[in-house]
């Protein structure tokens, strides 16, 4: 038996009215279909300035500090250190001992008090440290950078003569140890200018009679 197919047979009544029934059926499947959402629109976006708060502020170059003032800031090269050439006091020697002897209220205590407790510690007066870092520094033995804090630390060694860890954690200030290699850069050349001054303050001739 032939197969009827709609490209071999030619058109009829039969086949016109097929065409017509398929057609209404699909139509009526489109209008059952629910009808799709309208499509939104966005609206032109037009440029708007930004608030205040969000605005940029322009490039300006950073400013110029002026340079920090030692004596304010009390930083490493305050006047607070003697040097070479400085003008040694007693009260400043007092001042820089009670960071070592860790007495900061020394107001209320006499002179003698002071005294004692400056040679308990160091085996020697404040006068007598003044005239040494005068003698070493006319002599022109002091060392490079030495500061009078550094003299102190060599007295307070050759006075108690600790060993280093107890000695660098005793003239440390604030509770801070000082370095060991720090503290024998500044103390052993001290030790040795302090040597050279033997000619200058030992009388050969009462060394002599005191022999005899």
């Amino acid at each position: 038996m032939a197969t009827h197919t709609f490209a071999s047979c030619s058109p009829c009544c039969h086949c016109h009215a097929l065409l017509l029934q398929i057609k209404s059926t699909v139509a009526s499947t489109i209008a059952l279909l629910p009808s799709p959402p309208p499509r939104k629109t966005s609206a032109p976006i037009t440029p708007t300035a930004l608030p205040l708060t969000m605005q940029q502020p322009p490039l300006q170059p950073p400013p110029q500090h002026p340079p920090p003032n030692p004596r304010a800031t009390g930083s490493a090269s305050s006047t607070n250190k003697r040097k070479k050439g400085d003008e040694l006091t007693t009260a400043y020697v007092y001042s820089i001992a009670r960071v070592i002897q860790n007495t900061y209220n020394m107001a209320d205590r006499t002179e003698t008090a002071k005294d004692r407790l400056f040679r308990d510690f160091f085996g020697c007066g404040a006068y007598i440290v003044v005239l040494l870092w005068n003698m070493m520094d006319e002599l022109d033995v002091l060392p490079h950078e030495v500061e009078v804090v550094h003299l102190l630390w060599t007295l307070y060694w050759m006075k108690c003569y600790p060993t280093e860890s107890p000695c660098t954690a005793t003239v440390g200030k604030q509770g801070r140890k000082v370095d060991p290699k720090t503290f024998r850069k500044y103390v052993y050349p001290i030790v040795y200018a302090i040597a050279s001054l033997e000619p200058y303050v030992v009388s050969l001739c009462f060394f002599c009679a005191r022999m005899t």
